[in-house]
């Protein structure tokens, strides 16, 4: 028979044994220190220089001083002296300095595989509750690849519901990003944690970026190699503007307005038109811009067909010849090239490089004419000079 018990090595009292106490003693003493088994650390590489009796150590791999031989052994201070003893396979535990359960496993003593499926919580170096089911408190967070791509996912219910990331200051919010109440993406920030403003908004429909609070641009905005099409840049979404596939287009605060032409812009126009290379309607009403280098500003129904033509505070004016322009014009028209009209009503010159200038119900047309009056419709004075 062995006089050792096979698992714990515990001695046996053996036939005719003098001083049984002894051996009783030190198997109790043995008992003591392994059952329920608490060390003061895991790995531990030196002796304390004051140990207290019963404490016990979990020596690592590459120990020091009067450990250095006793390399993977429990380490225990009893009655003066160390005690070393091989811990057993499934031998669990706790460690003081790590605050954790381990299992000595082939040869090391390994932290506990747990199931982690449908767990209640997770907390790393914090708590967790039943909102925030994962909680994590540390300097970074890591979510790499394995192999190839990675995605972060949040998920919600119903459209209505919220899906963003949140932003605080000392557990104040101060930016959100995501899909809040619908299924746009916007981004808004506050100052203070409770007047929120939206700063940026994304039509999922489609994908047109509004800018409700408005924008401060430092640089240029431009297009890279090779974009093609710049994209259409259109302000008040309550508007119907129309912003096509041309290049440079722009409308602004535009109602039932269109910009189709190169470079052509429109800014606050109601029904105006500008389809020309580069044309311009500034705060006009049903205005049409056709021609090469037409401008129209503060217009009503005045048109510009021909090439560099303008029209300036006009109603129902039209300007179709070449380098034409009629300012502050009524009821005015300018189909021939190099001719202008100013301060004129119910005014049409028809011929090359004519002028009318203050004129009212008059007209020109002779080649290289000029008409002048003093916008009085009893009286009216006038010089021409044929070509």
């Amino acid at each position: 028979m062995s006089d050792q018990s096979p698992r714990l090595s515990l001695p046996y009292i053996q036939a005719a044994q003098a001083q049984k106490h002894v051996t009783v003693n030190e198997a109790i003493q043995l008992l003591d220190l392994l059952v329920q088994l608490v060390v003061e650390e895991f790995d531990a590489t030196l002796p304390p220089s004051l140990p207290q009796d019963g404490q016990v150590w979990a020596i690592g791999e590459t120990p020091g001083g009067v450990w250095a031989e006793n390399a993977g052994m429990l380490a225990a201070w009893v009655q003066g002296g160390w005690l070393f003893w091989p811990p057993v396979e499934g031998c669990r535990a706790w460690g003081r300095t790590q605050a954790e359960w381990r299992i000595w496993h082939d040869g090391g003593w390994q932290r506990p595989i747990t199931e982690t499926a449908n767990l209640p919580g997770i907390g790393i170096n914090a708590g967790h509750d039943t909102t925030n089911r994962l909680a994590v408190s540390a300097p970074a967070t890591l979510l790499s690849h394995d192999g190839s791509g990675h995605q972060v996912k949040i998920n919600k219910a119903t459209s209505a519901d919220t899906a963003s990331v949140l932003f605080q200051t000392g557990w104040s919010g101060r930016a959100e990003m995501g899909t809040s109440g619908g299924d746009g993406f916007a981004i808004k920030v506050a100052q203070d944690g409770d007047t929120w403003h939206t700063g940026l908004a994304l039509d999922p429909a489609s994908g047109q970026a509004q800018l409700p609070m408005g924008a401060e641009i430092a640089g240029a905005i431009t297009a890279g190699a090779g974009a093609g099409n710049l994209p259409g840049l259109r302000s008040d979404a309550s508007d119907t503007g129309v912003v096509t596939t041309s290049h440079d287009r722009l409308v602004l605060a535009s109602a039932d307005s269109r910009a189709s032409g190169q470079r052509a812009v429109v800014i606050s126009s109601d029904g105006a038109v500008a389809s020309g290379a580069s044309a311009m309607a500034l705060a006009s009403d049903d205005s049409t811009l056709t021609g090469t280098r037409a401008f129209a500003a503060s217009s009503l129904s005045g048109a510009i067909g021909g090439y560099d033509g303008a029209l300036i505070s006009t109603l129902e004016s039209g300007a179709d010849g070449f380098r034409t322009a009629v300012m502050a014009a009524y009821a005015s028209e300018v189909d021939a090239g190099d001719a202008m009209v100013v301060c004129s009503r119910r005014v049409r010159n028809t011929v090359t490089r004519s002028l009318a200038i203050g004129d009212a119900a008059s007209g020109a047309a002779s080649r290289r004419q000029i008409a002048r009056s003093t916008c009085s419709r009893r009286q009216a004075t006038s010089r021409s000079r044929a070509a």
